[in-house]
């Protein structure tokens, strides 16, 4: 548990929503069920062979034996300093190791419980994966940030570009019914825009939201694959442009987003 007595480790039971604009209009709503975990704290979930986390799967681009020596180095390394306090993270839980996380924010605080930094750990269908960090040390509200975007995601959305922004970030001691929020913008420069959003509300774990949440844990990976493709080619037979994804090399991202 965090200090404070916060709900951590909690489910978060939510939904996805991708809105895609210009030449092709596109949406698409799917259930997200995921856990925020203490990087500190990880006893009840992580290693479970049935419903748990593994990790070292995440942050895989980074330097460390522990999640809190790899978001701290990957901090470090965009020049950030670690803030020291706790860090917590909104990730998916995984059913006899299957699973698929498009998206991996970690909340950094400092010792005082002010959020300093957030961490976006985004990955793709081709195994790769790409970090993005926001600076969260002025926002006295939900967090509002553009950054460059440096990694292939979208076949049908050019690697080169600008990510808008805009998190609604737990509290370093969070309590249940609190509501999380990310929402990413990428405008294309042909003026395709593709809108994701995330959003849940924090449930205490039990064993018996654990077994619920385990009962989907595993489809949700193959799920969120199967769907990723079906919805590629469906925007492919409506005339989206297919870019293949251009040559990537782990923490400098796609060779096309470099200058």
């Amino acid at each position: 548990m965090s200090a404070g007595g916060g709900c951590v480790p909690a489910i978060v039971d939510g939904t996805v929503t991708h809105v895609r604009s210009g030449r092709v209009r596109h949406r698409f709503t799917t259930r997200y069920r995921s856990a925020l975990v203490d990087v500190d704290d990880l006893g009840a979930l992580a290693g479970r062979r049935v419903v748990g986390l593994r990790p070292g799967t995440h942050l895989a681009t980074e330097a460390g034996t522990t999640l809190r020596e790899r978001v701290e180095s990957c901090l470090e390394r965009h020049g950030r300093p670690a803030p020291g306090g706790t860090v917590l993270g909104l990730v998916t839980l995984r059913s006899f190791g299957v699973g698929f996380d498009p998206l991996t924010l970690w909340y950094c605080f400092t010792p005082a419980g002010q959020l300093a930094h957030v961490v976006l750990d985004v990955h793709n269908t081709y195994g790769q994966s790409h970090p993005y960090v926001v600076d969260a040390s002025e926002a006295s509200g939900p967090v509002r940030a553009t950054v460059d975007k440096q990694f292939h995601v979208s076949p049908f959305l050019p690697t080169r570009g600008e990510y808008d922004v805009w998190i609604d970030a737990p509290r370093a001691a969070p309590s249940r019914g609190e509501r999380l929020v990310a929402r990413i913008a990428f405008t294309a420069p042909d003026g395709d825009r593709l809108v994701a959003v995330v959003q849940g509300r924090l449930a205490p774990l039990t064993r018996r939201s654990l077994l619920v949440a385990g009962l989907g844990a595993g489809t949700q990976g193959v799920r969120s694959t199967a769907l990723i493709h079906v919805q590629a080619l469906r925007l492919w037979r409506r005339g989206a442009v297919f870019r293949r994804p251009p040559r990537w090399t782990p923490r400098l991202g796609h060779e096309e987003a470099r200058p």
